[in-house]
């Protein structure tokens, strides 16, 4: 009985000795690491800062203001174009596929220009307006799809090119700076990175400044009205790249190397 219980036992050690030899010179398992990081995900909610440049296509519409029979013209459109470029800054905020934004245009508008504008009396007259600074503030609506922007965009402008009317043997006041109210929308599409490009139109609605005429015989008013069509490109470059993507989105995942 004996000699059969201690066979038993030698013969269970042999069985299990190569197996447990087998895991205590096993080599090492395989190393494992975290995924990296995922890269950031590209949203337009921050600061921007941007160049511009297009061009200008508007007209000054010269009324005089005072009807004396005839002498002075009734009414006469000036028309003019030239190129524009500036500098934009604005802040957008995101929400889901919406973006709400405010921004600031400045920069210069070639717009000089001069007509020849004769009355029905003697009196030869020209309507003249001059190059300047223009800017405009205003509140911006988009969607955003996929990589592209759509918006529009509207608020106040503004623009100090004067207007004025001369005559021979008269003197000449001008209009002054001309202020009212602007809208447009455009396309602006990311390019990678922080640069993103844009496309827009927008339609300055200046308002009504006079300007005068003025002899020995009194002053003579002149009410100019000036709007303009603009079509500019633009490139802008946004501060910070948006929030980062969560790095483990539901606690750590690992892969073999």
């Amino acid at each position: 009985m004996k000699r059969s219980l201690l066979g038993l036992i030698a013969a269970i050690v042999l069985a299990t000795t190569p197996a447990f030899a087998a895991d205590l010179w096993a080599p090492p398992p395989m190393p494992y690491k975290a995924p990296p990081p995922a890269a950031p995900i590209w949203d337009w909610t921050g600061f921007y800062l941007g160049v511009d440049v297009g061009a200008a296509w508007a007209s000054d519409t010269v009324t005089p203001l005072i009807d004396d029979g005839g002498t002075f013209p009734r009414s006469n459109k000036l028309s003019t174009s030239g190129p524009l470029g500036g500098a934009t800054l604005g802040f957008n905020y995101q929400l889901s596929s919406f973006l709400f934004g405010i921004e600031a245009d400045i920069g210069a508008l070639a717009l000089a220009n001069s007509a020849a504008d004769l009355g029905s009396g003697a009196l030869a007259e020209t309507d003249s307006i001059n190059s300047g600074w223009y800017g405009d503030a205003t509140g911006r609506l988009g969607f955003v799809w996929g990589s592209a922007l759509l918006y529009c965009k509207g608020g106040w402008a503004f623009f100090n090119g004067q207007a004025s009317t001369t005559a021979p043997g008269f003197t000449a006041t001008g209009t002054g700076s001309f202020t009212g109210w602007t809208y447009g929308g455009g396309i602006e599409y990311r390019l990678g990175g922080p640069w993103s490009a844009k496309i827009e139109y927008l339609h300055f609605a200046f308002g009504t400044k006079d300007a005068s005429i003025a002899d020995a015989a009194g002053v003579f008013p002149y009410a100019n009205s000036l709007s303009a069509d603009t079509v500019k490109f633009g490139l802008n470059y946004k501060f910070g790249i948006g929030p980062l993507a969560p790095l483990y989105p539901s606690g750590p995942i690992f892969t073999k190397d």
